[in-house]
């Protein structure tokens, strides 16, 4: 038995969306589900299409529904309104009974200092990194309150924990590791096969970016790539699978593609369900992760699930601290040409893709599919605030 005592937490998400600290949090959430010497309930902070999810594991309480800040002020506003104050009453019920208070990202900080008069112990999971925690806290506060209310940070990797060290002056009693937990085949059964029309020749080398579409996750540098691996080469293409951080966005990625005349060498998919994304990883050859800013991405760890290793930039956050030598390629800057001049190499080189592929798998198991691993540090965190 992993449990030091039994303890009922109070989990909450920011929201329910098909973006990593959500899935992430999902898939710990099972884990612990299998553990007698704990219970936990779930806030989620804005609705979203893991709703159904989350509710399917414990009990659930979303205080926002999907689209309620552009909602027309009239009687739907209204009663939606009156609800969510009811559910906030809730929240504060629920809060009241829990032992620990856990919240997923430092977009729970508001939610968190809320609840501080309880004096409950409180959890907080930091997935973000320099310029996400400072956007939030330019209106929130939020790592300055969080420093205030926060009885333990925890940290994915050693880019998070640096930078609670060195920007935030977080002190190291404060700060615990938690791996992210990446079951292997955690969909198995699930028959999505041909959902996104992946079936490319055997001639063609795909490479793939996942994600939102967004500038924080360089997929103008992504399309930047695909046009110089493109001049030089026909028999590679380019997928992103995930949607469009905003309609201003997408506009502004595909009009990018139509100028550079890559209709047909570079695809969007659109947003699609988290499932379907791991049954995508499996038609690809290499995956690209422009990102300019990312913490410790999902998308590396689940690709590596299927021994699909990764090209990542150097500067970009904490994932070369997984992909290091062995489990892909680091790039130096941010440079479009140098990442094509790679990628036109590997198209070529099965041999290393594979072997780099095999590594990654490796370490994904080593690191996060053990599940005595991350029972045992999530459980020491609950012991450190007892």
């Amino acid at each position: 038995m992993l449990t030091p005592a039994k303890r009922n937490v109070l989990f909450i998400v920011h929201e329910a969306s098909f973006t990593g600290a959500p899935i992430l949090l999902l898939n710990l959430l099972k884990l612990l589900q299998k553990e007698q010497g704990i219970s936990f309930s779930i806030i989620i902070l804005r609705g979203g299409p893991l709703e159904n999810a989350f509710k399917k594991i414990a009990s659930c309480i979303v205080l926002k529904p999907t689209g309620y800040s552009v909602m027309p002020k009239n009687f739907s506003w209204f009663k939606a309104f009156l609800f969510h104050k009811f559910k906030v009453v809730r929240m504060f019920l629920k809060a009241v009974q829990c032992d620990v208070i856990f919240g997923n990202t430092v977009v729970t900080s508001a939610v968190l200092h809320q609840l501080r008069w309880l004096r409950k112990p409180m959890l907080v999971y930091i997935h973000e990194l320099k310029n996400v925690i400072e956007h939030y806290s330019n209106f929130n506060k939020g790592i300055h309150l969080l420093k205030k209310d926060a009885s333990l940070f925890l940290y994915p990797g050693n880019t998070v924990k640096k930078v609670l060290e060195s920007e935030y002056q977080v002190q190291a009693p404060k700060l615990k590791a938690l791996n992210y937990y990446i079951p292997v085949n955690r969909y198995a059964g699930n028959t999505v096969a041909n959902r996104l029309n992946l079936n490319m020749p055997d001639t063609i080398f795909t490479v793939c970016g996942v994600g939102t579409a967004s500038l924080r996750k360089g997929t103008d540098i992504f399309i930047e790539t695909a046009k110089a691996v493109c001049e030089r080469a026909n028999n590679i293409s380019f997928y992103w699978v995930g949607g469009f951080e905003n309609e201003s966005i997408r506009m502004e990625l595909e009009q990018k593609v139509k100028k550079y005349q890559l209709e047909n060498k570079l695809f969007f998919t659109g947003a699609v369900a988290p499932e379907v994304v791991e049954e995508a990883y499996q038609h690809f050859g290499l995956l690209f992760l422009s990102s300019r800013e990312d913490p410790y991405p999902l998308v590396v760890l689940e690709a590596a699930g299927h021994y699909l290793p990764a090209v990542v930039f150097k500067n970009s956050g904490g994932i070369v601290e997984f992909v290091e030598s062995d489990a892909g390629w680091i790039i130096n800057d941010f440079s479009p040409a140098a990442a094509a001049d790679l990628i036109i190499q590997l198209s070529g080189n099965k041999k290393s893709l594979q072997e780099k592929g095999k590594n990654a798998k490796v370490k994904l198991d080593e690191k996060h599919n053990n599940e005595i691993l991350v029972l045992t540090q999530f459980f020491d965190a609950l012991q450190a605030i007892s």
